[in-house]
């Protein structure tokens, strides 16, 4: 009899493990290895980003996660295909806020991501960074936007895709000024012309323009940056809040996708594993390196998120009168 008791006892503790067990651990999912999705060209940010999560995420999971490139037609071929795969967990999709703003600058859009996917985990953010060249006679917001109103469109501003221009039109929109805008193919060119003086503001993301901010050689100067607090890396810019431009405030970011009807119990399993892996002191230093936070939202909160991206920058796309594209 002591010996039943003991195994009952067993048994019990046994199922109270099991049961406090993760999700990750105890589902029969993940039986294969997993496929993420790069919008874009090798070597690119949401390239690099994808490839340091996916191999630490991939020891939570068991299984591996493969990172795919599918470049075209400013990521939405990528998109779409995941959007149509079979929502089993196995394909899924890393892009940044440019999917929030491509929703309403396509006419036709392939597929509707606020529709068609669902968001898993924010995986990294990063700010926007109002860079002008030294040459430009103001030093900081208050004198750029005076200059502004005194001499409308005067100033000239590169434009490297979707993501640099809505980021210049907010500002445009909340300072009330105008500006002429200079195409360029990426931000490599975009900070290159800058540096060279071809163009007077680039407006962006400080992955690319880091290393130019706060070196007095550099004949490049920030005079504000999107973020909710400073940056570590650029401590002495000031935040849009703090230059009186709260309406200004926003983030650039990566996130994860899959197909609409994923099974919750997945997608809360894909959620922990990434948000296990940026937790770790290995991918914060390589993030860190890329000028990148980790972020760690639940996967209801990136999904509220989302819908408030795309909430914004619809509203910036109609109230700067871009054109759609086809």
């Amino acid at each position: 009899m002591a010996y039943a008791r003991s195994r009952r006892l067993l048994l019990t503790a046994a199922a109270v493990m099991l049961g406090c067990m993760p999700t990750i651990a105890r589902a029969a999912w993940p039986d294969r290895p997993i496929r993420l999705v790069v919008p874009y060209q090798p070597g690119g940010g949401s390239d690099l980003v994808a490839r340091i999560v996916a191999a630490k995420a991939q020891e939570f999971l068991g299984q591996p996660v493969v990172v795919e490139n599918r470049s075209g037609a400013n990521g939405t071929i990528a998109g779409r295909f995941v959007a149509t795969s079979a929502p089993d967990g196995y394909t899924l999709l890393i892009d940044s806020v440019s999917i929030a703003q491509n929703a309403s600058l396509f006419r036709n859009p392939p597929f509707k991501a606020g529709e068609d996917l669902l968001p898993i985990a924010q995986l990294v953010e990063f700010p926007f960074v109002v860079a002008m060249n030294k040459q430009v006679p103001a030093r900081d917001v208050a004198g750029l936007v005076a200059l502004a109103k005194q001499r409308p469109g005067a100033l000239n501003v590169a434009e490297s895709g979707a993501s640099p221009r809505l980021v210049a039109e907010l500002f445009r929109l909340t300072a009330g000024v105008q500006f002429t805008f200079v195409p360029y193919r990426g931000s490599a060119p975009s900070v290159s012309a800058l540096l060279s003086g071809e163009v007077d503001l680039f407006f962006s993301d400080l992955p690319s323009i880091a290393q130019y901010v706060g070196d007095p050689a550099s004949a490049v100067t920030a005079v504000a940056m999107t973020g909710r607090q400073r940056s570590a890396l650029i401590p002495n810019v000031p935040t849009a809040r703090e230059v009186g431009m709260p309406r200004f405030e926003t983030l650039s970011w990566y996130g994860v996708f899959a197909p609409r009807a994923l099974p919750m119990e997945i997608a809360q399993s894909l959620n922990q594993a990434l948000n296990l892996a940026l937790q770790t002191e290995e991918v914060k230093a390589r993030l860190a390196q890329l000028s990148c936070d980790p972020a760690n939202l639940s996967q209801a909160e990136f999904a509220a998120f989302f819908q408030k991206e795309l909430i914004q920058w619809r509203e910036v796309i109609r109230a700067a009168d871009m054109p759609m594209v086809d």
